[in-house]
C-alpha cells in the first residue's frame, strides 16, 4: 500500500474548502444514535471499516479487523484535526503513527503472477 487513503483524503483537502467528513459532522449534528439520519452516517463508516479490513486482509495484513479499526480511528482524527486546523499536516501525522503496523508484517508469499 504504497499510496495510501489518507494521502487520497489529504490531498483532496489541500485541493478544496476543507470542512472535515461529512459523516462525522452529520453525527456530531445528530448526535442521537437512535436518530436515522445519525444511524445510516455510523452505517457508513462501519462499511468503510470492513472495506478498510478486507483490503488488509488480502494484502495479508493481521489482525485485519483490529488494525482497520485503529486505522480509521487515526483517520477520523486527522479529518478532524484538518478540518478545525485546516492543515492537511494532520494526515501526515496519522501516516507516521500507523506505518509501525505495516513494518511487523511478515511478506505475503506470490503464489502466481497470473
Amino acid at each position: 500500500m504504497k499510496r495510501g487513503r489518507s494521502n487520497a483524503v489529504a490531498e483532496r483537502a489541500e485541493l478544496t474548502r476543507f470542512r472535515g467528513c461529512a459523516f462525522v459532522n452529520t453525527m456530531a449534528e445528530i448526535a442521537d444514535p437512535a436518530d436515522p439520519i445519525h444511524a445510516r452516517a455510523a452505517a457508513h463508516k462501519a462499511a468503510v471499516t470492513g472495506y478498510l479490513a478486507e483490503l488488509l486482509t488480502a494484502a495479508g495484513v493481521e489482525p485485519a479487523d483490529r488494525l482497520a479499526r485503529r486505522w480509521m480511528l487515526l483517520l477520523d482524527g486527522a479529518v478532524v484535526t484538518a478540518s478545525y486546523r485546516q492543515d492537511v499536516q494532520a494526515f501526515a501525522e496519522a501516516k507516521s503513527i500507523a506505518s509501525p503496523d505495516l513494518v511487523t508484517q511478515p511478506p505475503k508469499p506470490v503464489t502466481s503472477l497470473r
